[in-house]
């Protein structure tokens, strides 16, 4: 029996340790575990210590002890872990800027070794930029990924350390109609404190904020400043660290206030669907009918003629449209294949202002794809590396010609 228990506690550490960051930490407590366990805290804690000694564990001696998935940790920060015992969080999240290599795991996210590697480059370094990040506004048409972007920099910000534990994060939308009530659960009013009233370090994502009023802009610009001239700020803010990720549909000079702009000194744009290459557009296709397939319990195959013409496609609101094609498709062959595992989605299955734009072909042989094993080209890749390695240097040549 204890030889069970003990695999089920590190299973259990394993799967827990795989979203570990450093805002979450509670879970990782002897009498969180034993609690999950439904054993006793010292039985709990008795195992986990073996644990630690069978090196499959690591203890961070503070006050709580915490206890994480030694391997699991390491494939989380590319590193090895050289001691199994530290003194407190803060000695692993140095232990972790010292050994770990890369800027976090950004795999998740669709074209972000493509057309989202510079926009992620240049959130992350404002966002991550000590003490407290660096205001940055990230804008582009509905659909573009504004949200999940900001959410998976601020997750890897979170699980390398790079901003407080004690961190809380708010996720706010504006509305043509909601500044003044935004402005009160912010700032708070006469009547009741805001959330700057209530905690010292603070991630605000502020979304739709095309809709930001003037008045609530120079509230956030008064903010800003403050932190920026810390010498200056008044005592009940001296000790906070807000971080600010403000995103937008539309540049901010066409609704943001002069003042504003000006402490805003990250401004970055992200690319619409259509300025994606086709082998990224293909990527996202397949990764949204797997997302489909999950949720039916069935594998989806989709013929190559139906993801040619997905893939030209020109849809609005972005990647919210192609999803919203993809979905109606999906439900149509659905109900075709009712009491099978396999979806096929043919090309009749294609929404008729897409199923328009498809060539007139007499002669094609139809490939059907399945989406669950669908693997993106590496060869395309290195094609495209090649070609831009020779561009650039063609123009490097020709500027220093012309000097």
């Amino acid at each position: 029996m204890t030889g069970s228990t003990k695999s089920i506690i590190l299973n259990y550490m394993s799967d827990l340790t795989q979203n570990f960051d450093f805002t979450q930490v509670n879970h990782f407590t002897a009498s969180s575990i034993a609690k999950e366990m439904h054993i006793s805290r010292s039985l709990a804690s008795q195992y986990l210590n073996e644990l630690v000694k069978e090196k499959q564990v690591m203890k961070i001696n503070s006050r709580p002890v915490y206890f994480l998935h030694r391997q699991k940790m390491e494939e989380l920060f590319h590193l090895v872990f050289q001691d199994d015992d530290f003194y407190d969080l803060e000695e692993v999240k140095q232990y972790i800027n010292e050994h770990s290599v890369g800027d976090g795991d950004y795999s998740q996210i669709i074209g972000y070794d493509k057309s989202l590697a510079e926009p992620i480059k240049q959130l992350r370094e404002a966002f991550e930029y000590p003490p407290s990040g660096l205001p940055v506004v990230l804008y582009g048409d509905k659909g573009t990924g504004k949200r999940t972007l900001s959410q998976i920099i601020y997750e890897n910000a979170a699980r390398r350390g790079k901003i407080s534990e004690k961190a809380k994060v708010f996720k706010i939308e504006f509305t043509p109609t909601n500044s003044d009530q935004v402005s009160v659960k912010i700032f708070g009013d006469n009547t009741k404190k805001g959330i700057i009233d209530h905690y010292d370090d603070i991630v605000l994502i502020l979304a739709g904020a095309q809709y930001m009023s003037e008045s609530f802009q120079e509230k956030l610009c008064h903010l800003i400043e403050m932190d920026k001239d810390r010498s200056a700020k008044k005592l009940k803010y001296i000790h906070k660290n807000i971080r600010y990720i403000i995103l937008s549909d539309i540049h901010p000079h066409h609704f943001m206030i002069d003042r504003l702009v000006k402490n805003i000194p990250v401004i970055i744009s992200l690319p619409l669907l259509k300025e994606k290459s086709k082998e990224e557009v293909e990527e996202l296709i397949i990764h949204l009918m797997v997302n489909e397939g999950k949720k039916m319990n069935k594998v989806i195959k989709v013929s190559s003629s139906v993801l040619r013409a997905l893939v030209n496609g020109d849809y609005p609101q972005n990647l919210i449209g192609l999803q919203s094609a993809i979905q109606i498709m999906c439900a149509s062959a659905l109900k075709e294949n009712r009491g099978v595992q396999e979806v096929v989605i043919h090309t009749y299955h294609l929404p008729e202002y897409l199923l328009r734009t498809l060539p007139i072909v007499t002669d094609e042989d139809i490939i059907y794809i399945d989406t669950t094993s669908y693997k993106k080209s590496e060869q395309i890749d290195f094609i495209l590396d090649y070609f831009s390695t020779i561009l650039k240097t063609f123009l490097k040549n020709k500027i220093l010609k012309n000097l």
